[in-house]
């Protein structure tokens, strides 16, 4: 499942002490280890006992970030010069900070979440609004039978269905309605029985 960082893109190394570390090396680390091309990860800020890094995407697979904390503390024990406390941690904002998850909690919440995301998209799959048009209708000159049998057609095969309303002219109408939207507009041919 990939996920929007929503702008919230830095990590930040708590309880790390550099010596002629090389923050390309660095940076090279920790791509490798979220899986990210090498020119996506920058360091920003370096000090005595923190570093920050700043990941240049808006988006990250789940499975990049989610639990991932201890074995990026690991791959940076590795690098020449780079000291861990024991109470080295990462911490970050937003999605990132699930850096920190228990990776078995984690696994288990990202199988939720993948579950729960599929079923929502087919609900909202399964959702249609019915216009009726006719000026004849708008005027209430005559009853709108269309509207309650597309309904029942629609219910009947498990779709959440509503009136939309009534458009007198709904060539001029519909592109006014539509304008700036992305709506998928579906023409069901149905036949009526009778």
């Amino acid at each position: 499942m990939e996920l929007n960082l929503f702008g919230k893109k830095e990590l930040w190394l708590y309880g790390i002490t550099l010596n002629k570390v090389n923050l390309g090396a660095l940076a090279s680390v920790v791509a490798d280890v979220l899986q990210l091309p090498r020119e996506k990860v920058f360091v920003v800020d370096a000090g005595t006992d923190h570093v920050t890094l700043d990941l240049l995407c808006d988006r990250i697979k789940a499975e990049q970030i989610l639990g991932r904390e201890k074995e990026l503390l690991a791959a940076l024990a590795s690098v020449p010069g780079i000291t861990l406390s024991d109470g080295a941690t990462i911490h970050a904002e937003g999605i990132l900070g699930f850096i920190s998850c228990n990776p078995e909690t984690a696994g288990e919440a990202l199988n939720r979440s993948n579950k729960m995301y599929k079923e929502l998209v087919q609900r909202l799959k399964k959702r249609v609004v019915i216009f009726s048009t006719g000026s004849e209708v708008a005027a209430g000159l005559i009853e709108d039978t269309n509207s309650p049998w597309l309904m029942e057609v629609f219910q009947a095969r498990e779709y959440l269905a509503r009136k939309g309303g009534c458009f007198p002219m709904i060539r001029k109408q519909l592109p006014v309605l539509c304008a700036g939207r992305q709506w998928k507009a579906m023409v069901w041919p149905l036949r009526r029985a009778g």
